[in-house]
């Protein structure tokens, strides 16, 4: 829910991010070969931050669910007052399904600890990418909440949107940078918003337009068989996707109690693997069924979120080519031409 909406001009909001980085480390998208990626960003790099263009080649999970960690270390030892500028409606999306997933029940201490101290500042997708998909799943390329701030660039300028009231706390001392936002700046943020909207629905006419009923069928073996059969079960889909957080965990030392948790990818054929050498998906097919499964459907059962943000980082990182939006449209193809 958004609280409050101002306005702020591009050299203002260059004297309130020299504050913010003042006081809290400050981790932003710059561009690199390959995309953009967050970095630390202080004051003399400013000009580096990207805000407007598309999402980053990490996912916020990389910070907050990091690829390794010493579980048996002091999870209060972590927290370092930092603020994520610049995510993008995916990850949002994603942040929400990970706290629910590992913040629920008995919440996992260090996952926690970071949240509590992070400020995620989200920032309007102005350039989606080829991959992108959010508009299939159900998303936009803004965020609509669960960001303390949100900025949306506006010619010489941006809008800032207050979602919390950490995002406000943020703000404090700026009163004079802040401006009242005239029906100017809402217009030419909502033409943006419904351009880049557009944009994302032009990369996805030869896919399906919405992936939600496609997961009620009964699926032929032999085109999942056939669908699958690029896969080269390498778990790049698994690292790069911004929900994803299966986990192993492994002994670091026989000598001491040290625990090591590392990213798991459910495509491996040793994932799920039983003490006695058993496996309950020992077939390719098999594990590539149940991601699919597990994206669009058991995470939404079981979280009420689903597992997919639309992002296309899966389609990016795959080796073998394989295009979730067409592996989805070719079910759905197949189960009319079946049905029929």
């Amino acid at each position: 829910m958004i609280l409050e909406k101002y306005y702020i001009s591009k050299e203002h909001w260059q004297n309130v991010l020299a504050d913010w980085m003042r006081k809290h480390e400050v981790l932003a998208p710059v561009r690199r070969p390959g995309g953009l990626f967050f970095e630390r960003i202080e004051a003399p790099r400013i000009h580096e931050i990207v805000l407007d263009g598309a999402r980053s080649v990490q996912p916020l999970k990389s910070f907050l669910f990091p690829p390794f960690e010493d579980v048996t270390s002091d999870p209060q030892a972590i927290p370092v007052s930092s603020i994520f500028l610049g995510a993008r409606s995916c990850d949002m999306a994603a942040l929400a399904v990970l706290d629910r997933s590992l913040g629920s029940g008995t919440p996992d201490p260090h996952h926690a600890n970071r949240r509590q101290s992070a400020a995620v500042i989200s920032a309007d997708c102005t350039q989606p990418y080829p991959t992108c998909f959010c508009t299939s799943v159900e998303l936009n390329p803004y965020a609509m909440e669960g960001f303390d701030l949100n900025v949306s660039k506006i010619w010489d300028g941006f809008i800032i949107e207050v979602g919390s009231a950490r995002g406000k706390a943020l703000l404090e001392g700026f009163d004079r940078s802040l401006k009242p936002v005239v029906k100017e700046e809402e217009e030419a943020q909502e033409k943006l918003r419904r351009e880049a909207v557009q944009r994302v629905q032009r990369w996805n006419l030869a896919t399906l337009q919405s992936f939600g009923d496609v997961f009620h069928h009964e699926w032929d073996v032999v085109v999942l068989k056939r669908l699958g059969s690029a896969c080269v079960e390498c778990g790049a889909c698994n690292f790069a996707c911004p929900t994803c957080h299966s986990f192993y965990l492994d002994s670091a030392t026989p000598k001491f109690l040290q625990k090591i948790r590392g990213w798991d990818s459910c495509l491996f054929p040793g994932y799920d693997r039983m003490p006695d050498g058993e496996s309950s998906r020992p077939r390719l097919f098999e594990r590539f069924r149940h991601r699919l499964f597990c994206k669009f459907l058991l995470q939404k059962e079981n979280t009420g979120l689903s597992g997919c943000t639309g992002c296309g980082r899966c389609i990016d990182a795959c080796p073998g080519r394989i295009d979730m939006r067409s592996v989805l449209t070719e079910l759905a193809r197949e189960h009319s031409l079946h049905a029929a």
